[in-house]
């Protein structure tokens, strides 16, 4: 089954068994305000879990609800699996530049967020461009590891 996604009353995007196809002239810009936004409760949701895998000093309920409000006005809204996939992430120690031990500041972790955005838009793209031009494997082997590397910083 697919649905149809509109942004100002045109059609922009569908979406097919959870995932998302766009037209190639739809900007990226588009595709992320297409994106359904997570409830304020789940990326609360996220942070817990978060803030009990990555420590700080101890803090009060009080302090708590100030550093998670902090946190959420560093966001823009955003999709549920980009906060997933930044928890994951640093979780994982998987981020540049995190410290191992201790939770990541706001702006950092909003930066993370962005970054699972741009990876997912990016990744569906890469798809599309695959089915349009029928790539070999190899071809297909390629362009995977070059993106790879441009992601994780080793061709710019």
């Amino acid at each position: 089954m697919s649905d149809i996604i509109k942004i100002n009353n045109s059609s922009l995007a569908t979406v097919k068994d959870g995932e998302f196809h766009f037209p190639k002239e739809a900007t990226i810009d588009q595709m992320v305000e297409a994106l359904p936004k997570a409830s304020e409760d789940d990326v609360i949701d996220q942070f817990k879990i978060l803030f009990a895998n990555m420590p700080t000093r101890s803090q009060e309920d009080f302090e708590m609800s100030l550093a998670v409000a902090g946190y959420l006005m560093a966001l823009d809204p955003s999709p549920l699996y980009a906060v997933k996939g930044a928890v994951k992430a640093f979780i994982r120690g998987e981020v540049e530049g995190q410290h191992k031990t201790f939770r990541p500041s706001p702006a950092m972790f909003a930066q993370e967020v962005r970054r699972q955005i741009f990876l997912k838009v990016r990744r569906a793209r890469l798809i599309e461009t695959e089915a349009i031009h029928n790539f070999s494997q190899e071809q297909l082997n390629e362009n995977k590891k070059r993106f790879s590397q441009i992601v994780s910083g080793v061709i710019s």
